[in-house]
């Protein structure tokens, strides 16, 4: 059994109103233009005003927060919609030159926050560097750790590892790559991250875009629990049943 936050499915609703909103207003639009009744450039209310997802995006991250990492990423997104759309309303003239170079470094920062958070536990750190990390097929013991996947991948089934009735921790970190996380049916899993230009997708459930953030558990009775804290720069994570 799946169970989302709070904060999660109050997330997903306003989402869904905003989403819902903005379709039914450009149908309004399509339509009035149809009937000759209004004469509104859909294609020039786009170009200037698209800048207001990032707002909604950077809002939501903001007011919505689970860790200090939303609070910087969805700051940053609401500061660079207000800044793209009063270009865009020629409110003030803005030279975004320095801003792409200051994306990278921006991201470095979060990836660092993100590591800082997301050390829950003790454990050896599992290196996917270009490469792969298969824990799949052999029996293999289930510890406490970091799983860092750069342009790599990883790929963890617990159906094959030993396991005790205990708490464990993982902290996952997929940064143009790919880390892959099987849980059988027995298992308590929880699972908490954000993802920025990716996704984590738990249970089918899933996170990402420009910016997302997920917490949810699945299998709540279980008495052996494991907990993911996932971090995502250009990549993804998934963890599923099995």
């Amino acid at each position: 059994m799946l169970i989302l936050g709070k904060k999660e499915g109050a997330k997903m609703k306003k989402g869904q109103w905003f989403w819902g909103a903005l379709f039914i207003a450009f149908g309004v639009v399509l339509l009035l233009n149809n009937l000759e009744l209004t004469s509104i450039d859909l294609g020039d209310v786009i170009s200037k005003y698209w800048p207001v997802l990032l707002l909604f995006w950077g809002f939501e991250a903001v007011f919505d927060r689970k860790s200090n990492t939303d609070l910087l990423g969805g700051g940053f997104l609401f500061l660079l919609g207000v800044l793209l759309l009063g270009r865009n309303l020629n409110l003030f003239k803005f030279d975004f030159s320095w801003l792409w170079g200051a994306i990278w470094p921006v991201i470095l920062i979060l990836i660092g926050v993100n590591l800082i958070q997301g050390a829950k536990g003790e454990g050896k750190t599992n290196w996917a560097i270009m490469g792969g990390v298969d824990k799949s097929k052999t029996p293999w013991k289930l510890e406490d750790g970091n799983f860092l996947a750069l342009m790599g991948g990883i790929s963890l089934d617990l159906n094959a590892a030993i396991l005790e009735e205990k708490e464990y921790f993982l902290n996952c970190t997929a940064v143009m790559g790919g880390i892959e996380i099987k849980v059988p049916q027995h298992i308590k899993v929880t699972c908490e991250g954000n993802a920025i230009l990716g996704s984590i997708e738990f249970f089918k459930e899933g996170s990402g875009g420009i910016y997302g953030s997920i917490k949810a558990e699945a299998n709540p009775d279980a008495k052996t629990t494991v907990h993911i804290y996932g971090r995502v720069i250009m990549g993804g994570i998934e963890v599923k049943a099995s």
